[in-house]
């Protein structure tokens, strides 16, 4: 070594040596933080759409069932003016009504179907239908 070289100034540093080979804890640390915030947020994201998709299933077949039980109405000769009751199997946890409302002159008499889930609470999984039963002269003679 020469001479020169032993007085010459070096830099100070009082920081540690760095490796460049590896990722510190607190990166680590950081990243699985953030993959778990993620991966909440998409599970959350994921039950909303499930729940809606399950509502409205639900009100879809609730609609389907109104429909039905529309068409069986409109083949029978008389509307009964009020009735309530549960779909037969496999739809046994839907229920039915039928309501007759005041007439609208001496033959047209609105009727609404509503079909909904027996589980959800009221209205939140139904549908309804209101239609206009004309009824026959003879009919309206017999009321």
């Amino acid at each position: 070594m020469r001479r020169s070289d032993r007085y010459r100034a070096r830099p100070l540093s009082f920081a540690p040596r760095v490796s460049c080979r590896g990722f510190t804890l607190l990166e680590i640390i950081l990243a699985i933080a953030l993959i778990g915030a993620v991966t909440a947020v998409v599970f959350v994201v994921l039950s909303r759409s499930l729940r809606a998709a399950a509502l409205t299933e639900g009100k879809t077949t609730a609609m389907l069932l109104a429909q039905a039980r529309l068409a069986t109405l409109l083949d029978s000769p008389l509307v009964p003016k009020e009735q309530e009751e549960v779909f037969d199997p496999p739809f046994d946890r839907f229920f039915w009504r039928v309501e007759a409302g005041t007439p609208l002159s001496e033959d047209l008499v609105p009727v609404t179907v509503t079909a909904g889930d027996t589980k959800d609470p009221p209205g939140r999984s139904s549908a309804f239908f209101t239609y206009y039963y004309k009824r026959a002269h003879d009919e309206a003679s017999e009321r």
